[in-house]
């Protein structure tokens, strides 16, 4: 509590609004958009594979939610509203399946990383999460993109042997 007592010390209405917009960035609806501006714009082969990426990490996050039961900060802290269980950050963990999926795809880390490191300090400034919460769910996310990327890796280089097999 100390951390968001610290941050929340920079009150400032332009921080608050940046980090209100950033958070954004972490809401389910905006995975949707993500998926479409992907699927449209840029790579639809990886719709399906990120799409189930993000699924995997949110019923991950639910179960760990409801398994662990513990609770946001005070909600006098909240300067958003949010409901549920704290542990782990959803945030945290969703966005960074999403954005080091993207960085990995485009091999370059640095705006996914810096994007995700303020989604999740964006959670902790908003008073919605403790810092160890946002931070597990950094692992938690880190954890199952990693294993997604291998899964994927591996699953597509078996369809391109078998085809060349064909």
């Amino acid at each position: 509590m100390d951390l968001i007592l610290f941050l929340q010390q920079f009150d400032l209405p332009v921080v608050i609004y940046v980090f209100k917009g950033i958070t954004l960035v972490g809401d389910p609806e905006f995975y949707f958009i993500a998926l479409a501006v992907i699927y449209f714009f840029w790579r639809k082969e990886e719709t399906l594979p990120l799409s189930i990426l993000l699924l995997v990490s949110f019923f991950i996050n639910i179960g760990l939610k409801e398994f662990y039961s513990i609770s946001r900060p005070p909600e006098e802290l909240f300067l958003i509203s949010a409901t549920g269980h704290g542990f782990p950050s959803g945030h945290a963990q969703v966005s960074i399946v999403l954005w080091n999926y993207i960085a990995w795809r485009l091999q370059n880390f640095f705006w996914p990383t810096l994007l995700v490191l303020l989604i999740g300090m964006s959670r902790v400034y908003l008073g919605v999460h403790y810092f160890d919460q946002v931070l597990v769910g950094w692992l938690v996310g880190f954890a199952t993109v990693v294993l997604g990327i291998i899964t994927i890796d591996y699953i597509q280089g078996k369809l391109v042997l078998n085809s060349h097999e064909s």
